[in-house]
């Protein structure tokens, strides 16, 4: 058992420095604070997004009820948290604005059918928490210059 353990915990071992060694290229050192690449954040957002685009088609064919979109909510606030910073935040917020507006906008047209509604809603509910949270964030950053 001690062996087993041992070897365990020297594979966890080898584990973190190739995990360390694999994202050293992604780490930057600035102002003191040690922080990830920001296209790291690009990612995330790209990974909610069609998180959400299946989790939408999924309750279009399974008749799930709205409880899914809290899921998408709770996933929309850590990568605001986590993922977006000052340099992308301005655009984030722009493009974050639009879409909220063209999709309560289509709608309440009620030009689509129900699954593109469905989709949109979804997506709204991934971006608009990132949102406030990359607001707030730019806000404290203009706050404290």
């Amino acid at each position: 058992m001690n062996k087993t353990l041992k070897r365990l915990w020297e594979n966890c071992r080898e584990g973190a420095k190739k995990l360390l060694h694999s994202q050293a290229g992604k780490l930057k050192l600035a102002n003191g604070k040690l922080t990830l690449d920001t296209k790291q954040g690009f990612k995330f957002l790209l990974w909610g997004l069609g998180l959400t685009l299946l989790l939408g088609w999924g309750a279009n064919i399974y008749m799930w009820s709205t409880t899914w979109l809290y899921g998408v909510a709770v996933l929309g606030l850590l990568v605001g948290i986590a993922n977006m910073f000052h340099e992308e935040a301005i655009m984030f917020l722009l493009s974050t604005v639009t879409f909220a507006f063209m999709v309560a906008l289509l709608i309440n047209l009620q030009l689509f059918p129900l699954w593109v509604t469905t989709l949109g809603v979804g997506i709204l509910s991934f971006v608009a928490p990132a949102a406030i949270v990359v607001s707030l964030k730019t806000m404290y950053a203009l706050a404290t210059k």
